[in-house]
């Protein structure tokens, strides 16, 4: 049986070549690290996705931060700004009939 199988009769021989067999040490492989960086990147689509749910994140914790810290306040913010309210309404109702308010 010659041909094919003469290939996997050689694998268990012990004949090595004599570069092979002087270099019996550790084989150290080098690797340019700059051509790896598009292995280990993300895809351009998959960066945008995350950049927006961040962003949405961000907008969110806008959204709810001050409105939380509000409520937590509205002991003493609801009536500030209820009073700043009637303040400013009766500055402008007295402008316009013509009345001096601030004395």
């Amino acid at each position: 049986m010659s041909g094919f199988f003469d290939r996997f009769a050689g694998a268990h021989r012990e004949s090595k070549p004599d570069a092979v067999a002087a270099a019996d040490g550790p084989t150290v492989v080098q690797i340019d690290a700059a051509a790896l960086s598009r292995v280990f990147s993300a895809p351009t689509r998959v960066r945008d996705l995350g950049l927006l749910v961040w962003f949405l994140v961000g907008v969110a914790i806008l959204g709810v931060g001050p409105t939380w810290l509000l409520a937590l306040t509205s002991t003493i913010t609801l009536p500030v700004a209820i009073g700043a309210f009637f303040a400013t309404a009766r500055r402008a109702a007295g402008a316009a009939i013509g009345q001096n308010t601030a004395k």
